[in-house]
């Protein structure tokens, strides 16, 4: 009970330190301080190129399970991701849905000196095991889901914030992974 408490302190703690940068619209992912911007961009005050570069990598290498398959790289220029995750509609239980929908995104990060460029992601959806498929915006159907209806009102709630969750906690990390010191 004390370790299940600790654990929600600790991650409500967590929500008020770690800003999300991405929300999903109907148009895809927008920044949340621009939403013209095609891009974020951060700036690291005395951080060369390549160690902008090292500690994304870094980090990166232990977010995915097999990154060799995940990441392109050009050496202290660009790192580029392309991935998996997948998203539920009709929650039956503790992680339980009734669909599985997988969704492929990929993005770019780009370094300079003391500054780095995060395109925001491109993403597209998978049918799923039954047939179903998952749209961002264009309403639902016998054989089809959506995040967002015609009008652009969400209609899967749990898919649009696991889709930002995923995003959000990568770009998190990567601020986070520059920030902290390397010395152990």
């Amino acid at each position: 009970m004390k370790k299940t408490l600790l654990i929600g302190v600790l991650f409500l703690i967590s929500a008020f330190y770690i800003k999300a940068q991405l929300t999903l619209t109907p148009d895809g992912f927008k920044s949340t301080e621009d939403s013209t911007k095609e891009f974020l961009v951060y700036t690291f005050e005395n951080q060369s190129q390549e160690k902008l570069y090292k500690s994304t990598l870094k980090f990166l290498n232990t977010v995915y399970n097999t990154p060799l398959f995940v990441l392109s790289t050009v050496d202290n220029e660009t790192i580029t991701i392309s991935a998996k995750s997948e998203v539920g509609e009709g929650k039956m239980g503790n992680n339980t849905y009734v669909n599985v929908f997988k969704y492929n995104y990929s993005f770019s990060i780009m370094f300079k000196e003391n500054r780095i460029r995060i395109d925001l992601p491109f993403f597209s959806f998978e049918r799923s095991s039954n047939g179903r498929s998952l749209v961002l915006s264009d309403g639902a159907g016998p054989y089809r889901a959506s995040i967002f209806n015609k009008k652009g009102k969400v209609t899967m709630e749990s898919a649009k914030e696991k889709m930002e969750n995923d995003m959000n906690a990568i770009i998190n990390g990567i601020i986070k992974s520059i920030n902290s010191s390397d010395d152990w």
